[in-house]
């Protein structure tokens, strides 16, 4: 666009649409609303049908709308700087027969975790359904792939895994690896006497562990729960009996902090539970946990807990925790006191903290057709749940990242919504005092055309003050793309760059039986590197295989090192990077990877969609009073029996090569340009007499009313400068 030869007829576009706006700002906005909570579904999905509960909305008193509400920017037009490329990429685990029975583990529930050290000195340890791989930062293979259950030294061999969701985190304070897998999803009523579900903790006893058996040491506790709830359960006295399902995870310098949603027998959501690991002792060879459990009945909207891991130090020494109420609003919890004597604060989470947080979309992404066209398949976004959470402490400025799956701009569509929110905005030094949280900034990233969904994001902020998000991203004209997109700390507020392409799928997927919503994810890592505190890291599920016939799709998973974010200075390039080391069919489009909700993998030789939740469920909701948490008794279980025998052992099935690593790629500043050589730097190009961020900068400051009226200014003046 020629805009010297439009500057005159868009001043008068723009003026029309101001007026149009400040027509539309209310007088006055009441701070009383009625929201109503997120839908909550275990590992079936979203695509399940949902088992409504009455009352599933509340009343409550917000701050005024124009005060919390934020205008997240598209990220078309971001100035000068961009998402950093990736500087390697190689392949992690893909879909493969498992080595004790040919068992096959779908979707991949990808995670990934990074340890200090250069190069072969360094560890990447990735997680999936279908086990643990340990890599050097080279991309070369330390320990093959072992199933999850030899790994814990449970189950026998040629049975199938009855573990799942498996989450890695490399914790600084500690300097070691922690694992968290469950085990089980049968209740006493479902399933016969005792039940079975299993929260196990694997500790990695060095920084740089070399194998998958000695270098690790083995907890495990139940998940079991009974909860109250109205009375009218099936388990002794009217009680719920529960299991653990999709675990967070997170630490500071004294806690270990794992969070599950708890669900019954038929899969209805009853509560959540938060266990607090004293982590002395884990690391001293012993396990203590508090468990604080919440019912769903007594506390609305309790639906995917996540724990902050922590960056620095919080101010008043507290531990937060954060979920999404709803699309108006969430909760910021705390927990204070000893690791060995925590507590949790009961006014840090009965207080609702008002946000934008998009709306919840049940119905998939679409995806491209192996033959062209769209795909009768869509791709489960798992919306609206917080799918991942980070504290960063930089200078005494504290915050809190979040990222999820959600429609923020109302087109039908969800993007990968992100926050930045100040979790004690008076700066309080009181330990187990209730802080005033608030939302600092948002945005999202949306996909790179007009009918693109993004979805499953990841987060992770570094000691600059630069974010990056990890999403998936999928339209009707392109297979699922593993992308991600960075701010830099002296962006403007509520921006972030344009996405960079990292990997590509080599197909159509399909692999669920008849299910016309395909699992993906669960979740996805997006990570800092420990040696400097500045490199993200990400890892993400892809398409390694399109589909044929049907039902024969196989997933993959990518991992990739991404380029100095340079929070001051020049300009990265962004990087259209080759694709994963299997080669892809050519004229095929891109693969990608997710964050989804948690689902327990299904042997080959039986339908997924046969082991996932025929129903889904929504939290009970009830009375907004809400009685004290006091913590249940203290479980001291000892610590599991060391390390897997060998007989569980699986061989090395050939999957993972010992070598992955991918040449620097070309580097293009879009992908319409041509490249101009290995490693070559673009000059950015010209900027326009016009520019876009002060225009957008005018219609924020000329617009201070509703989000509904920022928006539509926003939206139009992206259409003109783009026209």
């Amino acid at each position: 666009m020629d805009l010297h030869r439009h500057k005159s007829d868009l001043s008068i576009r723009i003026g029309f649409l101001l007026l149009l706006s400040l027509s539309r700002i209310p007088l006055a906005l009441a701070e009383s609303e009625t929201i109503q909570a997120d839908y909550a579904y275990p590992s079936g999905g979203s695509g399940a049908p949902k088992v409504l509960s009455g009352g599933e909305a509340i009343t409550v008193d917000l701050p005024p709308l124009a005060s919390r509400e934020k205008v997240p920017v598209s990220p078309s037009l971001k100035g000068m700087r961009k998402t950093p490329a990736s500087t390697l990429t190689f392949q992690g685990q893909n879909q493969a027969p498992s080595s004790d029975g040919g068992f096959v583990y779908k979707p991949p529930d990808t995670h990934a975790a990074v340890g200090p050290g250069s190069g072969a000195s360094g560890r990447v340890v990735e997680v999936t359904n279908s086990g643990v791989t340990i890599f050097e930062k080279t991309g070369a293979t330390v320990a093959s792939r072992m199933d999850l259950d030899a790994f814990l030294g449970i189950g026998s061999v040629g049975s199938p895994n009855g573990t799942f969701d498996p989450k890695v985190l490399f914790d600084q304070h500690s300097n070691r690896f922690f694992v968290v897998i469950l085990q089980g999803k049968m209740t006493p009523n479902s399933g016969g006497s005792g039940g079975l579900s299993n929260v196990h903790i694997v500790v990695s006893d060095n920084a740089v562990p070399g194998n998958l058996t000695t270098d690790w040491s083995f907890f495990s506790g139940s998940g079991l729960t009974d909860f109250a709830g109205d009375g009218m359960g099936p388990g002794p006295g009217g009680v719920y009996e529960t299991w653990f399902d999709y675990p967070g995870i997170g630490a500071d310098a004294t806690r270990l902090v794992v969070t599950g949603n708890m669900f019954d027998g038929d899969d209805s959501f009853r509560g959540a539970k938060i266990r607090v690991y004293d982590k002395a002792l884990l690391l001293a060879g012993n396990q203590s946990y508090t468990d604080f459990d919440i019912d769903a009945t007594v506390t609305l909207g309790v639906f995917t807990i996540q724990p902050c891991h922590v960056y620095g130090t919080t101010k008043n020494g507290d531990f937060y925790l954060i979920n999404r109420f709803g699309q108006s609003a969430y909760r910021l919890w705390q927990i204070t006191g000893s690791a060995e004597s925590p507590s949790l604060l009961e006014g840090s989470y009965t207080s609702l903290r008002g946000w934008t947080g998009g709306a919840q979309i049940v119905i998939g992404a679409p995806q491209r057709a192996a033959g062209g066209g769209t795909s009768a398949f869509t791709i489960d976004t798992l919306s609206s749940r917080v799918l991942d959470a980070k504290y960063r402490n930089i200078g005494g400025t504290e915050s809190v990242w979040c990222c999820l799956s959600a429609d923020s701009d109302v087109d039908g569509r969800t993007e990968g919504v992100w926050f930045e929110i100040d979790p004690n905005v008076t700066g309080s030094v009181s330990p187990g005092v209730v802080t005033t949280p608030s939302v600092r900034q948002s945005g999202f990233v949306n996909g790179g055309s007009l009918e693109s969904w993004a979805f499953l994001p990841s987060i992770a902020s570094n000691a600059r003050g630069d974010a990056m998000v990890c999403f998936s991203e999928s339209s009707p004209a392109n297979f699922v793309e593993m992308r991600a997109a960075a701010r830099h700390g002296s962006d403007s507020p509520d921006t972030i760059q344009s996405s960079v392409l990292v990997a590509t799928s080599a197909g159509e997927y399909d692999d669920f039986g008849s299910s016309l919503n395909e699992r993906w994810g669960d979740y996805s890592a997006c990570v800092v590197d420990p040696d400097d505190d500045a490199t993200f890291w990400i890892a993400n599920e892809v398409v390694h295989v399109g589909r044929s016939i049907g039902d024969d799709a196989r997933w993959g998973t990518r991992i990739a090192r991404m380029g100095a974010t340079l929070a001051s200075g020049a300009p990265t390039p962004t990087a259209t990077l080759p694709n994963s080391p299997t080669p892809t069919p050519p004229n095929t489009p891109t693969f990608t990877w997710t964050v989804a909700a948690t689902l327990t993998p299904s042997p080959s030789n039986t339908p997924a969609d046969t082991h996932v939740p025929t129903e889904t469920v929504t939290p009970v909701t009830s009375a907004t009073s809400i009685p004290p948490h006091s913590p249940t008794s203290t479980a001291t279980p000892t610590a599991q029996g060391g390390t897997p025998t060998e007989t569980a052992s699986p061989t090395v099935d050939g999957s993972i090569p010992t070598s992955t690593a991918i040449p620097s790629p070309t580097l293009l500043e879009t992908p319409t340009l041509t490249p101009t050589g290995e490693g070559a730097a673009i000059s950015p190009t010209a900027v326009a007499p016009l520019d876009p961020k002060k225009l957008l900068d005018l219609i924020r400051d000329m617009s201070k009313g509703s989000a509904s009226s920022r928006d539509l200014l926003i939206r139009s003046a992206y259409w003109l400068l783009e026209e």
